[in-house]
């Protein structure tokens, strides 16, 4: 797996700013789907996930002013977690607060979920798969199509070097310097998306 780094410094400073509407869309484009696929994963219904983000949300742009970049206060990318997962127990809370139906048990085991040891670790996968994703659309069209197909089978796919070689008709040597050039330009450009400190 290819080593991600965490949210730049300079992002984060200008949101807090909050009239940057460009910082605030590179913040939706990174965030919203890493909100979204996580809340996914704790069984929500999508009208749910939608509420239960743009709650979430809405709690980032009324206290990013007090998100204290510091590394040693932790990660924004754990600021942000606890802020979400603070929502998704409020929308359990209010779910449970309304008349059951036959779905309550499903909410007494998700809401038991939440609470999980492996929520974090939840989180994090989300935020990783979605950072890849982001930097790899930015740059694809960068390179040719066997160029991305010798780096997507073999990094992401995980096939061995010499299949993906007989399949693209390349020489082995050839599918191990494209991968190359594409891995150099994706961390490049995550280092730019999510910036070289970490925060």
């Amino acid at each position: 797996m290819i080593p991600l780094p965490d949210t730049s410094l300079s992002l984060i400073a200008r949101i807090q700013q909050q009239e940057d509407g460009p910082a605030w869309r590179e913040f939706f484009e990174v965030y919203g789907p890493v909100v979204i696929g996580y809340l996914r994963t704790r069984g929500l219904q999508e009208a749910d996930v939608r509420d239960v983000s743009q709650e979430s949300f809405r709690a980032v742009i009324q206290s990013i002013h007090r998100f204290d970049p510091d590394p040693r206060h932790g990660r924004f990318r754990n600021w942000l977690f606890q802020i979400v997962r603070s929502k998704l127990t409020d929308h359990w809370r209010k779910s449970r607060r309304e008349p059951r139906g036959s779905g309550d048990s499903a909410i007494r085991t998700t809401l038991d979920q939440i609470s999980g040891a492996d929520d974090q670790s939840t989180w994090d996968r989300e935020y990783k798969h979605r950072l890849l994703h982001t930097a790899a659309a930015r740059i694809r069209d960068d390179f040719t199509p066997r160029t991305w197909q010798a780096f997507w089978m073999t990094c992401v796919e995980g096939h061995p070097p010499a299949e993906v070689a007989a399949e693209l008709q390349l020489k082995i040597g050839d599918v191990y310097v494209r991968k190359s050039r594409v891995l150099a330009r994706l961390r490049d450009v995550m280092r730019r998306l999510e910036g070289e400190q970490r925060g």
